[in-house]
């Protein structure tokens, strides 16, 4: 319902209903807002884990690539990195409840 201010009932009982109508309507849009703002919240937390985790992959591909090279990496210790990332990874899922 669009209101023209200048032509507004003069019925007392007819504005209490436009204003109760206008007030269902801005709270059914903050309800709307308001979950749209925890659904880019949740969207942002889980953005960030994965871009821990890419840094962190991207941290052990260079320790990798530009580590020493007479230090050989059996496959146990490259996996042993993934192993405590996951440990990681659990224990902030825990904290945070998801």
């Amino acid at each position: 319902m669009s209101l023209d201010l200048n032509s507004l009932p003069d019925d007392v009982e007819e504005l209490k209903r436009i204003i109760i109508l206008e007030n269902i309507k801005y709270q059914n849009e903050l309800s709307l807002q308001k979950q749209k703002e925890i659904e880019y919240q949740e969207e942002l937390r889980l953005q960030r884990l994965k871009e821990a985790e890419h840094l962190d992959q991207i941290e052990r591909l260079k320790i990798q690539l530009f580590g020493r090279r007479t230090e050989k990496w059996s496959q146990i210790e490259k996996d042993q990195g993934f192993l405590f990332n996951e440990i990681e990874s659990s224990l902030q899922e825990d904290f945070t409840g998801t």
